[in-house]
């Protein structure tokens, strides 16, 4: 079992690297050959480690996607079609900072912070004691899908983290324009676009089709800790 442990760490680290931080540090056959390992130790003593890669590539078809009810609702960005909407949002923002200043006799300035947005599907991801216990769609913001075992799938999401208590975190599940065009060279029914790829993937039953993908994720909040 210890053998299996540090053979999983070594993975997961090296997978971190080449993945998320675009930096590897040990040669493709280099990792092959110790993943091998790990699968004639799983094989061989029937225990599988619930952060081991091999948990990755993908398992039997489900039957249904299960009912998941999040920690902490998940909320969704409004849309601004026009300039009057856009407006209006801005006038809103700017009545509540007068409010605030007043009741705290303060004089802060409201400022924006802009940035791009990934195109994709919200993903929902659950921690315990440090380990990927859940992955769901965002849904209505109080319940979503499980697709735990899609998600898995997804190199850059860590099947382990440090922190050890219970949290969720938000993320988009998105497909690198790079990995559409790879995609597409194949395929028998090429993918129109990136977002439809993403999210067809995630919400496929075949957990299979969705390692097909190759599926990355940006993770930028922490919604229940």
């Amino acid at each position: 079992m210890d053998k299996m442990k540090e053979i999983v760490e070594k993975l997961n680290l090296w997978a971190y690297k080449y993945y998320t931080l675009d930096e590897p540090i040990v040669s493709d056959a280099e990792y092959d050959k110790l993943y091998d390992e790990l699968l004639k130790l799983e094989k061989e003593t029937g225990v599988i480690l619930p952060n081991s890669p091999t948990q990755r590539v993908g398992g039997e078809v489900l039957e249904k996607f299960e009912k998941h009810t999040h920690l902490r609702e998940l909320y969704s960005l409004q849309k601004a079609q026009s300039f009057e909407e856009l407006e209006d949002f801005h006038n809103r923002c700017l009545k509540l900072l007068n409010e605030y200043n007043s009741i705290n006799n303060t004089k802060k300035i409201l400022e924006y912070y802009v940035e791009y947005k990934f195109d994709g599907l919200t993903i929902n991801l659950t921690y315990d004691k440090g380990i990927l216990v859940s992955a769901s769609t965002r849904g209505n913001g109080v319940y979503g899908e499980e697709v735990f075992e899609q998600v898995k799938t997804i190199k850059s999401i860590p099947l382990e983290i440090d922190y050890k208590g219970l949290v969720e975190i938000q993320g988009e599940a998105i497909m690198p324009l790079s990995a559409l065009v790879k995609y597409n060279e194949t395929a028998e029914v090429p993918l129109k676009n990136a977002r439809n790829a993403a999210a067809g993937a995630i919400r496929n039953l075949d957990p299979k089709k969705t390692a097909s993908r190759n599926l990355d994720a940006f993770i930028y909040n922490v919604g229940f800790k």
